[in-house]
């Protein structure tokens, strides 16, 4: 089995009073962004689709932790953060090995 590289997001823009902050959004589908929750008073801008390649992958605090390069930031997305099930569902394959190289049996 191939192991799934790439996963889809959308860029955003969280529109604050404090001013605007960058977003990304794991999403297989524009349906599923729409369903985030945003704070109270603020707009959320939908900006791009985009790609993006897993570039490194650990177990964290927060269970497992996939992490990204966007816009010369490094994005880390783990069980706290909107669309970790689908990156959970995207990379089954990455996951499957890690566990397979923790406990070889």
């Amino acid at each position: 089995m191939t192991a799934h590289m790439h996963a889809s997001f959308y860029t955003a823009t969280l529109n604050t009073v404090l001013g605007p902050e960058e977003w990304l959004l794991p999403a297989r589908s524009l349906a599923a962004v729409e369903m985030v929750s945003i704070p109270y008073g603020c707009t959320l801008t939908l900006d791009r689709f985009v790609w993006l390649e897993l570039q490194e992958f650990f177990e964290g605090e927060y269970g497992y932790t996939f992490v990204f390069h966007h816009n010369n930031k490094v994005w880390y997305r783990d069980s706290t953060y909107f669309g970790h099930d689908y990156l959970c569902e995207r990379f089954i394959g990455v996951i499957n090995d890690y566990i397979k190289n923790q406990d070889p049996r």
